[in-house]
């Protein structure tokens, strides 16, 4: 913390009727003077990625956190979608992912249509810049949404190298997830580097095979397609005893290939999008498949999907890869407002890699969770 003292801050109220009232009720001597000491703002030494505040409410964190900047909102434009209200593309999918929001739908839609957590993804997505600071953060999303969206957004912050931006949050549970270079507690006063903080968990995965019916949770949220095939075996996967992706696989069609599959469906529910789930997944299954002398192939035009397995070491692209897709590849029959454009390239892959997957467990570890 910096050596020099803050002032005292006073504030001053008028002792009326009601005031005087609360104070003989509960046995309060006030004279209308309240003083506190402000915190102290913590000087680093070097440039940072991430700052956090944390602590309870009232603890005097929004008045430190403007000690590094003021919170500029965004006024979002409502007639258009929420990609359209970034300056280009690339830097809308960059941010989009880089938060978490990976359900490429949502990007077409308008602000004012979105759910909360997909707001403050999206919020958070355009204001993020060099010195940004936010308060109240994750403080209106649930729990896993808050892990999931700090996961990716710590990841994010530092492969762009954005400098000097500082959190402020009640909650604590983040901490370990976002993985800031200092942590700052307003109750206890003491500051913690990154090198004191608990790693990042690893966390663990259990597939149900055969629960096709719950398909219907996840159809809306797929990229692409509500449809699923009849024939294709299904995996859901649990964290922590709680449903968050499913997957599905179906033989390939071609006769020059024995024992060959394919993945048809993989979808990850939105609140949980940001920890990794859809790579270590679809890796789960891969190694599974190839543990049982089968091939596994997959093709994609999810572009975060697809860029991570080019540079994995557990996937090699096929013949096949960044073709244009064919027209009867592209006819899609039920997905109410998406149609899949016919000369977009496709990602398309051999699963070849050798990790650890005892009966369809898997851990998320962290040089999967890395492309």
């Amino acid at each position: 913390m910096s050596g020099s003292e803050n002032k005292k801050l006073v504030s001053k109220v008028d002792v009326d009727n009601i005031t005087k009232q609360i104070s003989y009720d509960f046995d309060i001597d006030f004279d209308g003077i309240s003083t506190f000491e402000p915190l102290i703002k913590y000087e680093h030494g070097t440039e940072f990625n991430i700052g956090l505040i944390v602590g309870s409410s009232g603890g005097g964190k929004s008045t430190l956190l403007r000690e590094y900047g003021t919170e500029i909102p965004y006024d979002w434009y409502n007639t258009k979608t929420i990609a359209s209200n970034f300056s280009t593309y690339e830097n809308a999918q960059s941010a989009f992912m880089g938060v978490g929001l990976n359900t490429v739908p949502v990007w077409l839609k308008p602000f004012n249509v979105l759910s909360n957590g997909e707001r403050y993804r999206a919020d958070m997505a355009i204001r993020i810049k060099d010195g940004a600071v936010f308060d109240e953060f994750t403080s209106i999303v649930d729990r896993p949404t808050a892990k999931s969206m700090s996961n990716a957004l710590g990841k994010y912050i530092r492969k762009m190298d954005y400098k000097g931006i500082v959190l402020a949050s009640p909650h604590k549970d983040i901490i370990e997830y976002l993985q800031p270079d200092w942590v700052y507690d307003v109750d206890t006063k003491e500051i913690t580097l990154k090198d004191s903080l608990r790693k990042r968990p690893d966390i663990e995965i259990k597939f149900k095979r055969g629960e096709k019916h719950l398909w219907d949770l996840f159809s809306k949220h797929h990229y692409i397609s509500s449809e699923l095939n009849k024939a294709s075996d299904v995996y859901t996967a649990y964290w922590e005893g709680v449903l968050v992706g499913f997957d599905s696989v179906l033989p390939m069609p071609s006769g020059t290939l024995k024992n060959a599959f394919r993945e048809h469906r993989l979808v990850v529910f939105p609140e949980y999008q940001g920890f990794g789930f859809g790579k270590a997944i679809t890796n789960a299954i891969g190694q599974y498949y190839k543990n049982e002398g089968k091939l596994f192939y997959s093709k994609t035009a999810h572009p975060k999907l697809g860029m991570y397995r080019e540079k994995s070491p557990l996937w090699e692209g096929t013949s096949k890869n960044r073709v244009q897709r064919s027209e009867s590849e592209s006819r899609q029959k039920n997905f109410t407002d998406w149609k899949v454009i016919t000369d977009k390239l496709a990602y398309s892959h051999k699963y070849i890699g050798d990790i650890k997957v005892t009966n369809i467990d898997t851990k998320i570890m962290e040089e999967l969770d890395e492309w």
